[in-house]
């Protein structure tokens, strides 16, 4: 793994970073720049700019609870907690106390909830296949007004987007959303590798179906929008990286990459589009400005929830679209790139799409590290890499026609 600045040291830099840019009024670039009403407020760290700045946050994640989390009680109790931890964080910050920041584990988060509240990185649910630009719970108007303009196009990528299920024999009994994979072909998705590992049916090699677990992409599970649609089990494996992944331990160089193989649809589940794979590699890496659709999925089974990602709790597994950008960083392989989506913690299998054309697959998401950067494979620069079976995914795509640019 490439090494990371610690937490405080991460949190604090943005802020400063923040401060300085707001000193010279230098200007963000892409879609977030068009207006000044994109870029975040002043820190004002006088103890009436405090408690202003706690007022907005705390207000702004209770209009997020009142639209989209039934405004319940444990929530807002939440929401109290973090306002007071970010009202300490901020005046310890203001006074350079770098050493009680990292002790104060409370203080901290409120600073990374105030980071990532700046509107900049937001995440909305998406309702019947259309982006519900009113959920993310620190809306950015310019972004809101891009996806707007765009929804039939994106409504087409949404669609190709479903939540990987673990279930048994009866497809509308209890499944376990595990991950996200998006199509390439009719009956063809792509995933993580990790995600696949989670499934009963792989045994390392080969997949071997139980008669009571099985495995589905189910193209639904939306927010107060569509359950189960167009639900397809998994059959089989068409391809996958050679190199088991812990995702606990993230070595860059395996190529975290399935191809799931899917039943044939009945009539009712034939997908209505798939996406194609934008193939030009080092040119999809110089993109700007990208977005996640996927499957934020509980990451409690890795890790205890942090006190935002509690806030957030009653949405994961639900289908969102992320905004953000590729950024730079320290090489980490050279199928591998960064970008800064807001995940929530999970997303893994998610697609990366490309602002300028939404038809096509530039990225997979496969990791990350929450709410400082995460990692996707430039999908045209793992074609020649090999699969367990000895071919590459290039011959494995062309071979079931999957549409390459």
């Amino acid at each position: 793994m490439s090494s990371q600045p610690t937490r405080h040291a991460w949190v604090i830099e943005r802020l400063r970073s923040r401060m300085r840019a707001q000193g010279s009024g230098s200007d963000r670039g892409g879609v977030e720049s068009t207006e000044a009403a994109n870029q975040p407020p002043p820190l004002n760290l006088t103890d009436e700019g405090i408690t202003d700045h706690v007022h907005s946050l705390g207000q702004g994640l209770r209009e997020y609870a009142a639209r989209c989390l039934g405004n319940d009680a444990a929530t807002l109790t939440l929401v109290a907690q973090l306002e007071d931890e970010l009202s300490r964080g901020l005046t310890l910050f203001g006074k350079d106390n770098v050493e009680g920041l990292a002790r104060d584990e409370g203080a901290l988060m409120g600073l990374e909830a105030i980071v990532v509240a700046d509107g900049t990185r937001p995440s909305y649910l998406i309702c019947k296949d259309q982006v519900r630009t009113d959920s993310s719970w620190c809306v950015n108007k310019d972004w809101a007004s891009f996806l707007e303009q765009c929804q039939a196009e994106l409504s087409k990528a949404i669609q190709c987007v479903g939540r990987i299920d673990l279930g048994g024999s009866d497809p509308q009994g209890p499944s376990q959303g595990l991950g996200t994979g998006f199509l390439v072909q009719r009956d063809l998705a792509i995933t993580n590798r990790h995600v696949l590992q989670q499934l009963p049916q792989w045994r390392g090699q080969r997949w071997e179906p139980t008669p009571h677990t099985r495995a589905w992409l189910d193209f639904g599970q939306e927010h107060e929008g569509q359950e189960r649609v167009r639900r397809r089990e998994v059959i089989g494996i068409a391809y996958t990286g050679i190199d088991p992944i812990d995702p606990r331990q993230i070595d860059h160089h395996k190529l975290d990459l399935a191809l799931l193989e899917l039943a044939p649809p009945t009539a009712d589940e034939s997908p209505p589009c798939w996406l194609g794979i934008d193939s030009r590699g080092e040119d999809v890496r110089q993109c700007s400005e990208v977005l996640v659709v996927g499957y934020p999925i509980d990451p409690g089974r890795f890790r205890e929830l942090d006190l935002l990602e509690k806030i957030f709790a009653r949405q994961f597994g639900k289908k969102r679209l992320s905004p953000g950008s590729f950024v730079g960083g320290p090489d980490l392989d050279a199928a591998t790139t960064r970008h800064d989506a807001s995940t929530l913690a999970g997303n893994s299998g998610s697609v990366v799409l490309q602002m300028t054309d939404t038809r096509l697959a530039g990225a997979l998401h496969y990791g990350g590290i929450p709410r400082q950067e995460n990692w996707a494979h430039i999908l045209g620069n793992c074609l020649e890499r090999p699969g367990l079976r000895g071919r590459t995914l290039r011959q494995v795509l062309e071979e079931r026609e999957v549409w390459l640019v």
